[in-house]
């Protein structure tokens, strides 16, 4: 075999690191007994996540990028990311330090961006391990214990028959499709 390097026009060849997501679509999620969704928010907008602990990093989706206006930059290393719809994918942009709130708790993540629909962020080992996170998939609770901080619990999607719920993503495509919506509390 070989690795795959890539040097941006006069600069140092980036060495190839290795990545890994599950990232099922949202039906196979909310019934999956191994990862849990839910609503977070990512610096200050709505977005659809899937807690995964067989995704290695943390990743964003293109388009929600583009929605919430964030700038990309380059990664230290281009990431070749395995993933079930293709064989592997390699990404070169991240965004770093984005305001994670869950639940009411505020954090910092770097996420990889990658071409994704069905969900606006996949929050993977790199971050949970940093937070400690003991996840109980069976009831879809989350523990969080981060390292001088105060412990808590956080409880995801419970899957089955629900509401429909889109992601903000989903839903700016249908309403530039010319769809109308509706805000309610």
């Amino acid at each position: 075999g070989f690795v795959l390097q890539i040097a941006p026009q006069g600069g140092p060849i980036r060495p190839l690191a290795q990545g890994r997501t599950y990232a099922i679509t949202r039906g196979q999620a909310e019934d999956a007994p191994n990862v849990i969704t839910s609503t977070v928010s990512l610096n200050d907008h709505a977005a659809y996540a899937l807690f995964d602990p067989g995704a290695i990093h943390s990743f964003i989706a293109e388009q929600f990028v583009k929605l919430i206006g964030l700038s990309p930059e380059l990664l230290e290393s281009v990431v070749s990311i395995s993933t079930p719809l293709k064989d592997k994918v390699l990404v070169a942009l991240g965004c770093s330090g984005c305001k994670l709130v869950i639940g009411e708790r505020v954090g910092e993540i770097d996420l990889i961006v990658l071409a994704m629909y069905d969900f606006d962020v996949i929050i993977g080992m790199d971050w949970l391990t940093k937070q400690r996170a003991k996840m109980d998939c069976y009831r879809k609770l989350i523990q969080f214990n981060p390292l001088g901080g105060e412990s808590f619990e956080f409880i995801g999607s419970q899957g089955g028959p629900s509401i429909a719920l889109i992601s903000s993503l989903e839903a700016t495509r249908l309403l530039d499709g010319g769809c109308q919506g509706y805000l309610t509390t």
